[in-house]
């Protein structure tokens, strides 16, 4: 899931952070207590976030409770949430194809933001220290395909997204057919961004349906020019956050993110925390515009 991997990619800026220790200037643990990496997601019930306390390590090396408790409310004057500790087992790829185990805090909570809100979480250490974030939570937006842009061998689908977020990430699933197979494809394409297209109120992005037609035919084994593929099915996923996800220079650059300092929204801590959902969006698909973009027509019924 879309959500998931910008989890994952949170997660691996702090192991980041951790494997290039030596690079980063000492950091006191008295005055800074947590680190603090997840997403809050406005479609779902259940919330996470991954929680390191300032030792000597970012992470515990084996299954274990942390010094902290966890809460959160929707600002100003939400009730109080109080978050469950659990441990997660992480593979970690250290010069080798076999994993090594890292255990990880995840703390978690059954409640669901609204759009537009703005949630406070906070961890507290047993003497008191507590790190704080604020998470701005994004708007919901309408999304719509707009009319295709068609050149022969060249068509693109324009997705407009009205409202002020960011898209952070896009992934595309065509379900294709062919006279040589038994069963339909289900492809799903991942066109890596950050941040394809963002405007204040409005984000617009391309789904390239020819150039992804060639990646399919490497897919699927199947030969351009000499076996029939029919486009049957065309869903957008877009990964969509509040503008305030923005890190610097508009990408994430290990080289940068490797200090803490540069990239966080943590007071009184480090880490990022940021707020996400999915939208998906299905193409009803046109067999002439399909046709332009290089895939064949289906026979009639």
């Amino acid at each position: 899931m879309p959500r998931f991997r910008a989890l994952l990619l949170l997660a691996t800026t702090a192991l980041a952070l951790c494997a290039c220790e030596e690079q980063v200037n000492p950091i006191d643990p008295i005055s800074r207590p947590f680190s603090l990496y997840g997403i809050v997601d406005p479609t779902t019930d259940r919330q996470a976030v991954r929680v390191f306390p300032i030792e000597g390590a970012l992470f515990p090396a084996f299954e274990a409770a942390i010094d902290a408790s966890v809460s959160s409310r929707v600002l100003p004057s939400g009730p109080e949430v109080a978050w469950e500790d659990s441990s997660v087992a992480y593979p970690w790829y250290y010069g080798g194809q076999v994993p090594d185990t890292t255990w990880g805090n995840v703390f978690h909570a059954e409640f669901r933001p609204g759009f537009g809100e703005t949630v406070e979480i906070v961890v507290v250490r047993s003497d008191g220290r507590a790190s704080r974030v604020e998470v701005e939570v994004p708007e919901r937006v309408e999304s719509v395909f707009e009319p295709p842009v068609a050149f022969p061998a060249n068509v693109s689908l324009p997705v407009r997204y009205t409202g002020d977020v960011r898209v952070l990430g896009s992934w595309v699933t065509y379900t294709v057919s062919s006279p040589e197979a038994t069963e339909p494809w289900i492809i799903r394409l991942e066109h890596p961004g950050p941040m394809p297209g963002y405007g204040s109120g409005s984000a617009l992005l391309s789904v390239p349906m020819s150039a992804d037609l060639g990646r399919i035919y490497s897919v699927t084994g199947l030969r351009p020019g000499v076996s029939d593929i029919f486009l049957q099915d065309l869903e957008i996923e877009t990964f969509l956050v509040h503008p305030s996800w923005h890190p610097p220079g508009g990408r994430f650059d290990p080289e940068l993110l490797v200090d803490p300092f540069v990239f966080t929204n943590v007071e009184n801590g480090f880490g990022y925390v940021g707020s996400g959902y999915v939208d998906r969006l299905r193409w009803p698909v046109d067999q002439d515009v399909a046709v332009v973009a290089g895939f064949d027509r289906p026979p009639r019924p």
